[in-house]
């Protein structure tokens, strides 16, 4: 009896033990993965994945140097670093890297890293405010590579077929009413807003956002006789009951005062028109989050961005991604809301798709 004890207080030793060396083998991982993409962002920076595009060939580090307009010296130390790790392939004294939508999005991804960095000191200032909830409001400069990233990475015909497409045919048949006006509400650079005027001709596709650069950015992109933009700075200074459908892609949980903003456009949406929003799909229970493939790429953001956005004004609610898909379906329903049920097998696997409208007595 007492030798089964001993080995069974070895056996849970030696279980803590691989924990805890499982632990130190992902922190160590990550920090070296976090070094090298900060690498990789570089050659986005200064143009060297722009120049293996160009040269579209294995090449030569003086001849990428050339094509990139960069020190050579600079460039082979960072061939050398990017050829250790695996992202650039090298044979016969020649390089090349990938230039599939895979490798754009990921290289596009780790430009973000620098703006974590020019963020770090105020996201260290906001957390020392112990018993304040204070933040800051997404930098201008996440702004335009979240335009740039969604150019290549979201909003085609497939995204706005398997996530759109099935909200829509509900709607019709609830109400019978064929969908005339659709809002995109926080549409930052337009793309989804350029996507649903190409494909649906005969809707009326209004773009609004907070942010006068991006509206500009809108009007000099995409034209379109049903495609319309505004800037709305406070409030939603738009016609009451007007859209069959209002979309809010990654925007509720980095508002200050969703309650508001909710209130807001019950006043816009017709009567049993549908409100559509993609947030996180990162649960409430933090347990759940561990190995989910959402909760480990879009925490980082919220960390940076998304949560001192959600507190950088009155009532500075403190949302954030980690605010969680349960939650986020009481808060609706708790502002006079009723969830639809919607087919949801296609939707992006990435985010939570929450589709209702208002509350009727």
């Amino acid at each position: 009896m007492e030798e089964e004890k001993v080995k069974s207080k070895e056996c849970n030793m030696e279980q803590k033990l691989n924990e805890m060396n499982s632990v130190e083998k992902v922190i160590e991982e990550t920090v070296t993965s976090g070094l090298h993409a900060m690498v990789l962002a570089l050659g986005y920076k200064v143009g060297i994945i722009d120049a293996f595009g160009r040269l579209n060939k294995p090449s030569t580090a003086k001849e990428i140097s050339e094509e990139a307009g960069l020190n050579l010296r600079y460039v082979q130390e960072w061939l050398t670093c990017m050829t250790a790790k695996g992202i650039i392939k090298l044979e016969k004294e020649k390089f090349s890297l990938p230039c599939s939508e895979r490798v754009q999005k990921a290289v596009l991804t780790s430009a973000m890293l620098p703006l974590f960095c020019d963020c770090l000191p105020k996201l260290e200032t906001v957390m020392r405010v112990k018993d304040t909830n204070t933040g800051y409001s997404f930098p201008q400069k996440d702004l335009e590579w979240l335009g740039k990233f969604n150019e290549i990475n979201a909003f085609d015909h497939d995204w706005i077929h398997n996530n759109l497409e099935p909200v829509f045919e509900k709607h019709f048949k609830d109400t019978q009413d064929n969908i005339t006006d659709i809002l995109d509400f926080g549409c930052g650079y337009g793309k989804l807003c350029q996507q649903l005027a190409q494909i649906y001709p005969d809707i009326n596709i209004t773009g609004t956002d907070i942010d006068e650069g991006s509206i500009q950015h809108c009007r000099n992109t995409y034209s379109y006789p049903n495609l319309f933009f505004t800037h709305t700075k406070h409030g939603t200074p738009l016609q009451k009951n007007k859209f069959d459908i209002i979309i809010l892609h990654e925007v509720l949980h980095d508002l200050p005062d969703p309650e508001r903003v909710l209130s807001e456009l019950k006043t816009i949406l017709k009567p049993n028109g549908y409100i559509v929003t993609f947030d996180p799909d990162v649960s409430s229970d933090v347990s759940k989050n561990v190995d989910n493939e959402a909760a480990k790429t879009h925490l980082p953001y919220s960390v940076f961005f998304c949560l001192p956005n959600s507190m950088s004004e009155s009532p500075a609610i403190g949302h954030g991604a980690g605010w969680g898909v349960e939650d986020r379906r009481k808060f609706i329903e708790q502002c006079g809301f009723t969830i639809v049920n919607v087919d949801e097998t296609h939707v992006d696997s990435m985010v939570s798709r929450i589709v209702f409208k208002e509350k009727t007595s």
